[in-house]
């Protein structure tokens, strides 16, 4: 937060008035890696700024719990996609895609869990939307 300048003119040092810049602000104007807010990635969706979005294990889809199964990841794992992700809106925000360099949750807006899979799973695609998000 920037709280103050001081300016120097030739006759000596003059502090100008503070001022402060919102956090929130600062967050929507932060880049994720030099890529800009809105940026699309084609199918699985926009770069958004994150939409706080909590998954409702209680509203899972049953698709949802069963790629959990069949690909090994656990609950809380694919909360942390959610929580730390870079957020994708699909569907003009009917849903997200968390992404992570670890895995991938795809999230309805009401915070049910429609897939979700690890990086083992990553196809070269996504391999190269990693790469862009995350600069690795």
């Amino acid at each position: 937060i920037i709280s103050g300048l001081v300016f120097r003119y030739t006759a000596g040092g003059y502090k100008g008035k503070k001022f402060k810049v919102s956090k929130d602000w600062l967050h929507r104007r932060k880049k994720n890696n030099g890529v800009e807010v809105g940026t699309d990635f084609g199918k699985i969706g926009k770069l958004v700024n994150h939409p706080n979005i909590k998954i409702n294990w209680s509203e899972h889809s049953e698709h949802g719990m069963s790629r959990l199964k069949q690909r090994g990841l656990s609950k809380s794992q694919v909360d942390d996609f959610v929580e730390r992700g870079k957020a994708l809106s699909q569907n003009g925000g009917e849903k997200f895609a968390f992404i992570t360099e670890n895995g991938v949750a795809i999230v309805s807006k009401d915070g049910k869990l429609v897939t979700a899979w690890g990086k083992k799973d990553f196809d070269e695609g996504m391999e190269k939307i990693i790469e862009k998000l995350y600069g690795k």
